[in-house]
Protein backbone atom coordinates (compact mmCIF):
# COMPACT_ATOMS: atom_id res chain seq x y z
CA UNK A 1 0.00 0.00 0.00
CA UNK A 2 2.65 2.40 0.77
CA UNK A 3 4.60 1.79 -2.49
CA UNK A 4 1.12 2.60 -4.37
CA UNK A 5 1.12 5.98 -2.36
CA UNK A 6 4.90 6.57 -3.09
CA UNK A 7 4.09 6.12 -7.18
CA UNK A 8 0.96 8.34 -6.59
CA UNK A 9 3.12 10.95 -4.78
CA UNK A 10 5.79 11.28 -7.51
CA UNK A 11 3.25 10.78 -9.99
CA UNK A 12 1.40 14.17 -8.54
CA UNK A 13 4.73 15.60 -8.45
CA UNK A 14 5.91 15.64 -12.30
CA UNK A 15 2.45 16.73 -12.91
CA UNK A 16 4.02 20.09 -12.70
CA UNK A 17 6.43 19.85 -15.00
CA UNK A 18 5.81 20.06 -18.53
CA UNK A 19 7.21 16.92 -20.40
CA UNK A 20 5.62 17.61 -24.07
CA UNK A 21 8.89 19.07 -24.65
CA UNK A 22 10.06 15.24 -25.06
CA UNK A 23 7.41 14.70 -27.56
CA UNK A 24 8.88 17.50 -29.94
CA UNK A 25 12.03 16.91 -32.42
CA UNK A 26 14.87 18.49 -29.99
CA UNK A 27 13.47 16.30 -27.28
CA UNK A 28 13.61 13.08 -29.49
CA UNK A 29 17.17 14.29 -30.69
CA UNK A 30 18.46 14.75 -26.87
CA UNK A 31 17.48 11.67 -25.69
CA UNK A 32 18.67 9.96 -28.99
CA UNK A 33 21.84 11.62 -27.96
CA UNK A 34 22.07 10.65 -24.31
CA UNK A 35 21.37 7.20 -25.20
CA UNK A 36 24.47 7.10 -27.78
CA UNK A 37 26.73 8.82 -25.67
CA UNK A 38 26.11 6.56 -23.10
CA UNK A 39 26.22 3.58 -25.03
CA UNK A 40 29.48 5.03 -26.90
CA UNK A 41 31.08 5.38 -23.25
CA UNK A 42 30.53 1.94 -21.94
CA UNK A 43 31.18 0.01 -24.74
CA UNK A 44 34.30 2.34 -25.36
CA UNK A 45 35.58 1.62 -21.23
CA UNK A 46 34.51 -2.03 -20.94
CA UNK A 47 36.48 -3.24 -24.39
CA UNK A 48 38.63 -6.09 -24.40
CA UNK A 49 40.44 -8.05 -27.17
CA UNK A 50 43.69 -9.40 -28.91
CA UNK A 51 45.29 -8.96 -31.84
CA UNK A 52 46.85 -12.58 -33.43
CA UNK A 53 50.47 -12.09 -34.72
CA UNK A 54 52.31 -15.23 -36.80
CA UNK A 55 56.02 -14.87 -36.30
CA UNK A 56 59.24 -17.03 -37.03
CA UNK A 57 58.56 -18.22 -40.71
CA UNK A 58 56.08 -19.45 -43.31
CA UNK A 59 56.82 -22.93 -42.80
CA UNK A 60 56.52 -22.84 -39.18
CA UNK A 61 54.55 -20.40 -38.16
CA UNK A 62 54.19 -20.08 -34.25
CA UNK A 63 51.30 -17.17 -32.86
CA UNK A 64 50.82 -15.15 -29.74
CA UNK A 65 47.89 -13.19 -28.99
CA UNK A 66 48.39 -9.73 -27.38
CA UNK A 67 45.84 -8.30 -24.90
CA UNK A 68 44.46 -4.69 -25.91
CA UNK A 69 41.76 -2.83 -24.03
CA UNK A 70 40.88 0.91 -23.13
CA UNK A 71 42.99 3.40 -23.31
CA UNK A 72 44.98 1.38 -26.29
CA UNK A 73 48.05 2.46 -25.42
CA UNK A 74 49.81 -0.22 -27.50
CA UNK A 75 53.21 0.59 -26.43
CA UNK A 76 52.95 -1.04 -23.28
CA UNK A 77 51.44 -4.44 -24.73
CA UNK A 78 54.67 -6.70 -25.36
CA UNK A 79 55.32 -10.88 -25.44
CA UNK A 80 58.46 -12.78 -24.79
CA UNK A 81 58.37 -15.00 -28.23
CA UNK A 82 61.32 -18.07 -29.12
CA UNK A 83 61.80 -18.85 -32.61
CA UNK A 84 64.38 -20.61 -33.39
CA UNK A 85 65.85 -21.13 -29.98
CA UNK A 86 66.21 -16.99 -29.99
CA UNK A 87 64.33 -15.48 -27.60
CA UNK A 88 63.22 -11.54 -28.34
CA UNK A 89 60.40 -9.46 -27.00
CA UNK A 90 57.71 -8.89 -29.55
CA UNK A 91 55.68 -5.56 -29.44
CA UNK A 92 53.44 -2.79 -30.82
CA UNK A 93 54.55 0.66 -31.95
CA UNK A 94 50.86 2.67 -31.73
CA UNK A 95 49.52 4.22 -28.84
CA UNK A 96 45.66 5.91 -29.35
CA UNK A 97 45.32 6.27 -25.98
CA UNK A 98 44.76 10.13 -26.55
CA UNK A 99 42.19 9.22 -28.49
CA UNK A 100 40.13 6.63 -27.08
CA UNK A 101 40.24 9.08 -23.79
CA UNK A 102 39.60 12.08 -26.02
CA UNK A 103 36.10 10.40 -27.54
CA UNK A 104 35.48 8.78 -23.88
CA UNK A 105 35.94 12.36 -22.36
CA UNK A 106 33.57 14.26 -25.01
CA UNK A 107 31.03 11.15 -24.70
CA UNK A 108 30.26 12.29 -20.87
CA UNK A 109 30.59 16.20 -22.02
CA UNK A 110 27.72 14.86 -24.16
CA UNK A 111 26.03 13.44 -21.35
CA UNK A 112 26.02 16.28 -18.80
CA UNK A 113 25.08 18.43 -21.47
CA UNK A 114 22.13 16.14 -22.11
CA UNK A 115 20.80 16.55 -18.63
CA UNK A 116 21.12 20.35 -18.27
CA UNK A 117 19.55 21.08 -21.61
CA UNK A 118 16.82 18.92 -20.50
CA UNK A 119 16.37 20.36 -17.55
CA UNK A 120 16.05 23.76 -19.17
CA UNK A 121 13.67 22.15 -21.66
CA UNK A 122 11.60 21.31 -18.78
CA UNK A 123 11.82 23.96 -16.54
CA UNK A 124 11.47 27.10 -18.96
CA UNK A 125 9.66 26.26 -21.24
CA UNK A 126 7.23 28.71 -22.93
CA UNK A 127 3.69 27.80 -22.34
Amino acid sequence: MSTFTNVRELGSSLEKYNLEVFKEPRGIIRILQFVFALITAIVLRTYEGYIDIDYCSKTDPQNVQLPIEYPFNLNSVSAQVTCKSITSVLSLENDFSSEAEFLFTICWVSVIYVVIVAFIYVKFRQQ
